[in-house]
């Protein structure tokens, strides 16, 4: 019976159904029996039996906590910039645009790597997907993770920033300077160049611009992707991003049905969003 309760250690007091933990002061039992005891005269005095207060008090109080209201679904639609230093993959003109602000040592999104694989391959030419920097602060590793591929980016293109972005998150448990040494020489990257662009912090303006619009979008951790400027935080299942890529699909769908060119979609979609929120 006592597991049953939740009770893990003694002494444990029941007054009325309401727990009590521990060799406490006479004064915390004096107050819950006041309250208990005033509960119980309301009760008989509005003509409950006596032999049944005890059974309703203690079921009250040992009522489990109302589940809270669910949030209302945040339905806004974002203006989330594509820089020309984001890396992308996929076409431009593409319906649906997903920016993922994403973190190499995130273990959430590695899992979400698996979920954006399936959804070019469902999507096609339909889907572009957009990767911005968010290296998390406890995460030790993650900017020096992050300067490496955009070494790759500088030097080998776009084709090369994604090859290091498979190979960071593949070596993900095990990232630290061996193992980046070891990721730069497998792509065919300088490490002293890796090195120099940490040390003289080559790359901060890029990835403080990307963690300002970040913060400005009301993004709070990693993994968040924007659909089409619709916010969608943490690596939520597959189904759901489904979901949403097909409802946006069919709304940039209509656009382009009434005129809107392709390769203006998500320029003119971003006129009509909510702009990012000012940051300090």
């Amino acid at each position: 019976m006592a597991e049953g309760l939740g009770i893990r250690g003694t002494p444990v007091f029941r007054i009325n159904g309401v727990a009590l933990q521990g060799a406490q002061r006479i004064d915390k039992f004096t107050e819950i029996i006041e309250t208990q005891l005033a509960a119980a005269k309301a009760l008989m005095a509005s003509g409950t039996p006596a032999g049944q207060v005890y059974p309703l008090l203690s079921a009250k109080n040992n009522a489990p906590a109302a589940p809270p209201a669910p949030e209302p679904e945040d339905t806004t639609i974002w203006r989330v910039p594509v820089a020309k230093s984001d890396p992308t993959r996929g076409p431009a003109d593409a319906l649906v645009t997903l920016v993922l602000f994403s973190d190499f040592q995130c273990p959430f999104c590695k899992r979400v790597e698996e979920t954006l694989a399936s959804l070019e391959q469902k999507y096609g030419a339909d889907l572009r997907i957009v990767w911005k920097d968010y290296p998390l602060p406890f995460h030790e590793w993650a900017v020096p993770a992050a300067v490496l591929a955009r070494v790759a980016f500088a030097k080998k293109g776009v084709k090369g920033f994604w090859q290091a972005h498979d190979t960071l998150f593949e070596g993900q448990s095990d990232l630290d300077e061996k193992s980046l040494k070891g990721i730069a020489k497998s792509l065919g990257l300088s490490w002293s160049e890796i090195h120099r662009a940490n040390v003289d912090h080559r790359f901060a303006d890029v990835l403080d611009e990307s963690e300002e619009l970040a913060k400005s979008l009301g993004v709070g951790g990693t993994p968040c992707a924007f659909v089409n400027g619709y916010r969608m935080a943490g690596a939520l299942p597959s189904e759901n991003f489904v979901a949403i890529v097909d409802a946006q699909l069919a709304k940039a769908k209509a656009m382009v049905d009434a005129g809107q060119a392709r390769d203006g979609l998500y320029e003119a979609i971003a006129k009509s969003a909510k702009a990012p929120s000012a940051t300090p």
